[in-house]
Parts: structure tokens; sequence; C-alpha cells
């Protein structure tokens, strides 16, 4: 009996000790995966919320009437998460996956026939470009979307 169990083989510590750190660094490498796969996943939900945000806006400003359409004028309240360079405009918060992100959106108007901005009850302009630009913050980068309509008469 004695002499059965010096002939079975095992494993040793070290070999054990070696294989846990092979199993850890892959696992490291599959957690960086993960991070970065739930990351990306994030910043399109971001992008679809903006360009939610965004249609509604310019929906809302297209049924509006065509003489009271001109550009944002209101300044962004203090606390919003926008850029310094964003100073007229509104701010959209949306909740999503837990979290409240703020949407900073603002409309410019332009007039096509005078090549101005868009005034007030302008009996002289028939065709008018709303442009409406949405910026939100994601991990202290700045993202942008455009999206531009022409409304007529």
């Amino acid at each position: 009996m004695f002499r059965h169990m010096k002939n079975e083989t095992g494993f040793s510590l070290v070999e054990v000790m070696i294989a846990l750190c092979v199993l850890l660094l892959v696992f490291m490498g599959l957690m960086q995966t993960a991070l970065l796969s739930i990351d990306s996943n994030m910043r399109n939900i971001l992008r679809d919320e903006a360009l939610r945000v965004a249609a509604e806006r310019l929906e809302e400003t297209r049924s509006l009437p065509f003489d009271t359409i001109v550009s944002d004028a209101g300044a962004i309240p203090a606390g919003a998460d926008c850029p310094a360079t964003f100073a007229t405009g509104e701010v959209f918060q949306r909740t999503l996956r837990n979290m409240t992100k703020d949407f900073c959106v603002n409309l410019t108007c332009w007039d096509l026939e005078n090549n101005r901005d868009c005034i007030l009850n302008d009996s002289t302009c028939n065709t008018k470009r709303l442009s409406i630009r949405v910026i939100w913050n994601w991990k202290g980068e700045d993202f942008i979307h455009n999206i531009v309509s022409l409304r007529r008469r």
C-alpha cells in the first residue's frame, strides 16, 4: 500500500501556482474586453438618445408658426453639464441605465433669402434653414450631433 502511494504522481505546488497565474492573465484580458464593450454600448445609447432629442426638437420647431421661428437666445442654466462654449439653448435631461444625463440643445435659424439670422415676423423671408445641435459629455469628452432641415412658408 505504501508503494502504491509513492507511484502516484500529481501536481506540485509550483505547477499549480503557474497555472493560476496564466489563468489570471487570461481573465484580466477578458475583463478589459468586457469593460471596453460596456463603454462602447453606453456611447451608442447616448448617441441614440441625442438623435431622439434632436428629432424631437426639430419636430417641435417645425410645428411652430413660420414667423415665430428664431435662433435660441436663452442662456443655459447654471449647473448643466454643457461645454463652456455652449452659451444659448436648452438642456434636456434623460435617464439612461439609472443615471441622469444632460443633453445641451441649440437651435440656429438662418434666413436663406436675406442671408442673415432669422427675425420675428419677417415678411421678406420664405425659406429658413433650421440647424439643431446637440452636445453631451461622456467621460470628459464632448460629443456633437447636428441635424439640419429647411422650412418653407
